[in-house]
């Protein structure tokens, strides 16, 4: 039997958002009873933004099928745990690291379209957890995380999207750090980081040497905890402590492109996040250059000893979804924001005493203020076994933040990318100024251009989202400023459409003004799209930046643009690259969200 949810998420938005949850709720309880067609997670994100799930597995045979087979069906990207002490990945340094378990996740993901997040090549508290690596001479110590970030980093490089390349290096409030804040021992001992004894605190920047030399594709990432707020009354607080450490890196030359931000968060009133101060501190972030990722979210909604009877427990996640959905308003309107990755995404993989994966779940352990045994419940999915995964309250809440965004974007073709950004074009007028004109083109992104609202396009979701089904609208003159493409009127009242493209007025009724973003897959390729016009007779559909022979049997790039057959071209992939989102104006977030 086949449960076809397509067509009812098409309806679900004239539905007020709390029945949608409880319509959905009812129709995911038959969900491993029968083949779903529902609507997945990933086709409301808005592109180039992706979301997914760390899988806690060393191998391609993950925890459970039905917990796996979900999270390829809803998520575009994994995190692959591959640190030093887990899965007996080297067990021994007279031997090599053993790459088969990370070469076997990449592989698998690579069939399944999916992108791999690495975590992590150094993680000095963990590796304190490997006998062997504690006993050895502090000068064996800086060859041997290189020969670690080497097997790994190279084995499979270009496979592998982002790397967390250093993971919570910096210290905690109230611990013994150094002067730049930087961990030195382990929270709680006096045992010191076998790295920050051997190397101080530079170990730090020659990880990111090394890892950029092992891989130069992936983005290379410093991901931490609780460093998420940027709160202006404590001058001590980790993010600044983290922001400042990245600035000294960065002057250094260090490689790094982004922040992991882990967001283990609560939604325990008295607790929650404060998002206003996420806000700030993730555009601070932005403005050193660096992309945001939000690498290992979960969401402590209780905290009890009974997990089978508690009547919190449950699926109607109340406060808790409240705090995913505010988390997602922020990546949506964080131009930065590339990815949200849950730790992990259900309750029995997190909650499992043999797994323990959640570090709001201490089961086995005392940690975070709680104590041992208690359960915390902390994923957007609920379960009791594999066999009843059903998404909880805070899944829709997230899926409607995702499908209400409409974002800004600078689209470029990959052919010559620095000279390929989408414009509308403009007529000079007598004053030296320039207005806007029907016809596109191309052109160079630089300081002059950057500012130029011609560059921009905003993409207006048709449908429900599951095509990926755009209207683009550019911001110069945005009253008549939808990318169209044109037609040649061959009887009365008769349309053929030809490869010419025009900005004209909004016309709903007008297929040639609806565009379709077909994904294009590479592992180190983010936000990479062939754009379809939906008006077509002869296949001549894609978007495709113009060349001319050379004279030598090859192509020149030029700055126009048209609609060609589907063929494999660099002219034909863009890359979208977003700009701002719907709300422009500083502030919007005060009175925003969801309590």
């Amino acid at each position: 039997m086949t449960l076809d949810l397509a067509s009812s998420s098409t309806h679900l938005m004239m539905v007020p958002r709390g029945l949608q949850f409880f319509i959905t709720l009812g129709m995911a309880f038959m969900i491993f009873c029968c083949t779903v067609d529902a609507q997945r997670f990933r086709d409301f994100a808005p592109p180039s933004f992706h979301t997914g799930s760390v899988f806690h597995s060393t191998g391609a045979t993950f925890v459970d099928s039905d917990y796996r087979d979900l999270a390829i069906y809803h998520f575009d990207s994994m995190s692959a745990s591959i640190y030093l002490p887990y899965g007996g990945i080297w067990t021994d340094p007279t031997e090599d690291v053993n790459t088969e378990p990370l070469e076997a996740v990449i592989d698998f993901m690579e069939e399944n379209e999916m992108l791999v997040h690495g975590h992590a090549l150094v993680y000095p508290l963990e590796n304190l957890n490997m006998p062997w690596w504690v006993a050895q001479d502090s000068s064996l110590v800086e060859e041997r995380m290189y020969q670690y970030i080497d097997a790994l980093a190279k084995v499979r490089a270009g496979k592998v999207y982002t790397w967390d390349v250093v993971n919570e290096v910096m210290g905690d409030d109230n611990n013994m750090n150094d002067s730049d804040g930087v961990r030195v021992f382990k929270f709680g001992t006096n045992n010191i980081l076998k790295e920050y004894e051997a190397m101080g605190q530079d170990y730090i920047r020659r990880a990111f040497v090394r890892a950029r030399e092992a891989d130069p594709n992936a983005i290379l990432l410093m991901t931490d905890y609780g460093c998420e707020w940027d709160d202006p009354d404590d001058p001590n607080q980790k993010s600044d402590r983290l922001y400042n450490f990245v600035i000294k890196l960065l002057s250094q030359g260090t490689p790094i492109d982004g922040i992991g931000f882990q967001m283990h968060v609560k939604s325990i009133e008295g607790e929650r996040p404060n998002y206003s101060q996420i806000v700030r501190n993730f555009e601070r972030f932005r403005n050193l250059g660096l992309e945001i990722h939000i690498t290992e979210m979960d969401v402590q909604s209780i905290v009890t000893y009974d997990p089978e009877n508690d009547p919190g427990v449950g699926p109607a996640s109340g406060p808790q979804g409240d705090v995913y959905e505010n988390i997602f308003q922020i990546c949506m309107n964080e131009p930065a924001c590339k990815s949200c990755m849950f730790w992990d995404y259900a309750e029995y993989n997190s909650r499992n005493p043999g797994l323990k994966h959640s570090w709001l779940h201490p089961i086995e352990n005392s940690f975070n203020g709680l104590r041992d045994g208690q359960f915390t419940f902390p994923t957007p999915w609920w379960d009791i076994n594999p066999e009843s995964l059903s998404p909880k309250q805070a899944w829709s809440d997230m899926e409607f933040v995702m499908d209400a965004h409409i974002g800004t974007y600078r689209l470029y073709s990959r052919w010559e990318s620095p000279s390929s950004y989408l414009i509308r074009n403009g007529s000079p007028l007598e004053d030296g100024s320039y207005a806007p004109a029907f016809t596109v083109g191309l052109a160079t992104l630089n300081a002059e251009s950057n500012e130029w609202t011609s560059m921009k396009w905003r993409l207006e979701r048709v449908g429900d989202g599951s095509d990926r089904t755009y209207r683009l609208l550019c911001l110069w003159d945005s009253g008549s400023g939808y990318l169209t493409r044109s037609g040649v009127q061959v009887g009365e009242g008769d349309w053929e459409p030809t490869p010419d493209l025009a900005v004209l007025s909004l016309n709903e009724a007008w297929t040639s003004q609806l565009w379709q973003l077909e994904p294009v897959y590479e592992p180190t390729l983010s936000g990479a799209y062939k754009i379809k016009n939906l008006w077509s007779s002869n296949d001549n559909d894609y978007l495709t930046r113009v060349g001319l022979p050379d004279g030598n049997g090859n192509y020149e790039p030029t700055t126009d643009v048209n609609l060609i057959a589907d063929a494999d071209y660099d002219s034909q992939v863009w890359i979208l690259d977003k700009v701002w989102a719907l709300s422009e104006t500083r502030g919007w977030y005060d009175d925003f969200w969801v309590d």
